[in-house]
């Protein structure tokens, strides 16, 4: 049997954490055994009861950032001498890897391109900066494995450097569609209209979201059969809250951090919108196409990818348009079926299956093994 460590910065309810769970879930434990350090001790209650589901060991660290090192320095023996392969995720998790474990095979999911997303996130300046860091270590290791096709492109494109490409996997078990009886009584519960068109958007509601366009284009549209239902918060929660003022179409649901909540807004919509700036390989994307909702998407790099693979299923208009938008919404009956058709949803499954990325990557690990004679 393997050890397999991941080093992940936090075990907060957000895309990178419910990959981790989807992976793990689904890795052989006849191959693997798998122990999972978490380097703060942020972490929702859902993504730790799924761990203990799965029987994951999960160790979680609560200190700064020199107390982190010599903490994991003291407990190699413990721990990183005994992994076989450390996985990492994240500017610090991949930081410490490279600081402490050079000597172990060493893999790094890319989930974003660094100059693309620090800069906004953190201004120019730092941005910046912390782009050039993670890139070097991004570059001092052999094993990186990208999301999507797209950032594989944009690193190989202005660094040159070559990943693994294993797309974002989902719980098909569980993001799946629902029949028009149980759609309509789902709306009855959720208290959201049994006649009109419910768009939805699942997102943290920050500036890279690009919720405002959306909001925009809901205020331009005189059909009063379409409501936009957000889901989700964040720091430009108020400021959308404003924008929204005084339109009845649009209605805030708050944060829903339990998985279910969300299958059921998903569940009880017909389409699917994002707006965003960037994105690695969305999950909530993938998670609305396995429910069979068509998706109406900004033009950026990682949506045309979705595009590219299920085009039956999807609309792209340019970011920069706020008409485009508004009239890819009041066509989108007549552009997009909804719910998809069967044969639509099969192809969702047959690129999305949690499953199949999850085997992805024990292939990967098995092939890394090998290269390092340790099989």
């Amino acid at each position: 049997m393997y050890n397999i460590m991941y080093l992940v910065p936090s075990l907060k309810n957000k895309g990178p954490s419910k990959q981790l769970i989807y992976l793990l879930e689904n890795l052989d434990k006849t191959l693997f055994s798998l122990i999972v350090i978490s380097l703060t001790n942020n972490a929702d209650e859902n993504i730790l009861n799924e761990l203990k589901l799965n029987n994951i060991n999960v160790i979680r660290l609560n200190q700064n950032i020199i107390k982190t090192i010599m903490t994991l320095g003291l407990n190699k023996a413990l721990t990183a001498n005994k992994a076989d392969i450390i996985h990492s995720q994240g500017l610090l998790a991949d930081w410490i890897v490279f600081m402490l474990f050079k000597k172990l095979p060493r893999i790094i999911t890319l989930r974003n391109y660094p100059y693309q997303d620090y800069p906004p996130k953190f201004g120019q300046l730092k941005g910046n900066l912390l782009a050039k860091i993670h890139s070097q270590i991004i570059k001092s290791s052999n094993n990186r494995i990208a999301c999507s096709k797209s950032i594989a492109k944009e690193f190989y494109k202005n660094l040159g450097l070559k990943a693994e490409i294993i797309h974002n996997g989902v719980d098909l078990s569980q993001f799946k569609p629902i029949n028009k009886e149980k759609k309509s009584q789902l709306r009855k519960k959720l208290s959201l209209s049994i006649e009109k068109k419910l768009f939805i958007t699942c997102s943290n509601l920050i500036m890279r979201k690009n919720l405002q366009l959306i909001i925009e284009a809901f205020n331009q549209i005189k059909n009063t059969n379409l409501m936009l239902v957000i889901v989700g918060s964040g720091s430009e929660y108020k400021t959308l809250l404003e924008l929204a003022k005084g339109n009845p179409n649009i209605i805030f649901t708050g944060a829903k951090n339990n998985k279910n909540n969300i299958i059921e807004y998903l569940q009880a919509s017909d389409y699917y919108i994002s707006a965003s700036l960037a994105e690695g390989m969305p999950n909530s994307i993938l998670e609305a196409l396995s429910c069979a909702l068509p998706c109406i998407l900004s033009n950026i790099p990682s949506h045309k990818e979705i595009y590219n693979l299920i085009p039956n299923a999807t609309l792209l208009f340019d970011i920069n348009s706020q008409e485009d938008l508004i009239s890819i919404i009041e066509e989108s009956e007549n552009n997009l079926c909804s719910p998809l058709p069967e044969a639509t949803l099969d192809k969702v499954k047959s690129k999305f299956d949690a499953k199949q990325m999850a085997k992805k990557y024990q292939d990967y690990y098995l092939k890394v093994l090998s290269d390092n004679d340790k099989l």
